[in-house]
């Protein structure tokens, strides 16, 4: 292999993956490039020998090749973060025993199953995910954002807490009044805001560096904030077309728009979503209907433009945010058919009738 060079990650990477990218950078001791590729692209063996040739290193892309797919020495990992870690371990790099290190890339692995992390007041991660959906930096700007939560959450875990006066001086710092009173200060929860302030804090970070970064994380999460109230909105008052479904007349709801948040706040009002882009990419969500049979037609008739994730969100999408797909070429109307003639209830209209 050649000198580590960059490492190339899938699009939109979650911090899982920057864990797993932080980690490396760290082992390596220099700063390693930053490429993405999308997630569903297969990469063969050949394919990977020569990505090695050129000094990149993959962390968590090609079909097969992320934690959920891989098992080394026969076993399983529940993040990339993990793998990297054993990885790394295995080639005698780092010290076979880290505490602070393992209870990391355990946090990633609960958080991959059940989003703890997200759910938390002022999360990290879900700024992080915000950062990319509005394109207001780079994505790589916002990798690096991302180790650096990480690096100070690692790094204050090994200095230790704060006492008494060093509490006082965080909870009264200009970088903490970025943060509304109560829980978004209160709570400190791992790779929180808050306690990002408190991490750099702890490593001696310069107040105007701690100000700047944590402006960085208010101002995305407040901005998505207010577009995800102007969605919700705009679902409440705006009459879409709709077209009907096996005999219920105008149960489907379609919309022209790129707005996500928008197609979110539809998702949770609407029986069935179909939202189309400004370059003709479909993604079709419901509360209601299973889709798998829409899915099997349109996988079908366009292999490689469809991907159907029936749980937990029972979304089929002609690409994403994160996985940029040729349009279809369907038009509006054969999608309403295909759609109005394979979808069939699903449990949730069952579970919906019992809780009136």
């Amino acid at each position: 292999m050649a000198v580590l060079e960059a490492v190339i990650m899938p699009n939109r990477p979650t911090l899982d993956r920057i864990g797993a990218y932080y980690i490396l950078e760290n082992v390596e001791g220099r700063p390693l490039k930053i490429e993405f590729m999308n997630q569903t692209v297969f990469l063969p063996d050949h394919e990977l020998s020569a990505l090695s040739d050129q000094g990149i290193f993959p962390i968590g892309v090609g079909c097969g090749e992320t934690y959920r797919d891989r098992k080394i020495d026969g076993r399983s990992f529940g993040s990339e973060t993990s793998v990297m870690l054993y990885e790394i371990r295995s080639l005698g790099i780092i010290e076979q025993e880290d505490s602070v290190l393992d209870e990391f890339a355990h946090m990633m692995d609960q958080d991959n199953k059940n989003g703890y992390l997200r759910k938390q007041p002022y999360s990290g991660p879900w700024i992080l995910q915000q950062a990319y959906r509005m394109q207001q930096e780079s994505a790589a700007e916002a990798v690096y954002r991302g180790a650096h939560l990480i690096a100070v959450h690692l790094d204050a875990l090994r200095l230790g807490g704060v006492n008494f006066t060093m509490r006082e001086r965080i909870k009264n710092s200009p970088a903490m009044q970025l943060l509304p009173k109560g829980p978004a200060r209160d709570h400190q929860g791992p790779m929180t805001v808050s306690r990002y302030i408190r991490d750099m804090y702890i490593c001696g970070l310069d107040e105007n560096e701690i100000y700047e970064k944590t402006a960085w994380f208010v101002q995305i999460h407040d901005r998505a904030k207010h577009l995800q109230a102007t969605a919700d909105t705009i679902a409440e008052t705006t009459r879409f077309a709709t077209f009907p479904l096996i005999g219920y007349p105008k149960v489907g709801t379609w919309a022209n728009a790129d707005d996500p948040y928008l197609l979110t706040a539809l998702a949770r009002r609407k029986d069935l979503v179909v939202m189309r882009s400004c370059k003709g990419n479909i993604i079709m969500m419901s509360k209601m209907f299973d889709l798998s049979r829409v899915a099997n037609v349109l996988v079908n008739q366009e292999p490689g433009c469809w991907h159907y994730e029936p749980v937990p969100r029972n979304i089929l999408a002609n690409g994403t945010e994160s996985v940029q797909v040729k349009p279809t070429t369907c038009s509006q109307k054969m999608l309403q058919s295909v759609i109005g003639s394979f979808v069939s209830f699903m449990i949730f209209r069952l579970r919906k009738i019992i809780n009136q």
